[in-house]
C-alpha cells in the first residue's frame, strides 16, 4: 500500500493514478478554525485556497472512503484502521 497526501487530487488530476481514494473531512467550522490557527494564514490566504478547490460534498462524493476528523485523532484513527482492513480484505 502507498498512500499519497495530495490535497489537490482532483482539481491536477491525478486521481486517474490511484486505485482507492480517502478524503478527509471535518465540517466548515472546523476546517476554518484549523486553517485560521495556522501561522500566517489569513482570511485572503484561506479564501485563495478555497476558491483553488473543489466542494468538499464533491470530493466526498468521488472518494471510496471517507476520514471524518471532526470528533479528534482517536476516531479517526479508528476509521483509519477500518479503512486498511476493508483494503486488505479486497486486495
Amino acid at each position: 500500500m502507498i498512500v499519497f497526501d495530495i490535497p489537490l487530487l482532483f482539481e491536477g488530476r491525478y486521481h486517474r493514478y490511484v486505485d482507492i481514494i480517502v478524503t478527509v473531512t471535518a465540517c466548515e467550522a472546523v476546517q476554518r478554525s484549523r486553517v485560521l490557527s495556522r501561522h500566517g494564514m489569513s482570511e485572503e490566504k484561506m479564501a485563495a485556497i478555497i476558491a483553488r478547490q473543489i466542494g468538499d460534498s464533491e470530493k466526498r462524493r468521488r472518494s471510496h472512503f471517507i476520514i471524518k476528523t471532526d470528533e479528534g485523532f482517536l476516531p479517526a484513527r479508528r476509521q483509519i484502521k477500518t479503512i486498511i482492513a476493508a483494503i486488505a480484505y479486497c486486495g
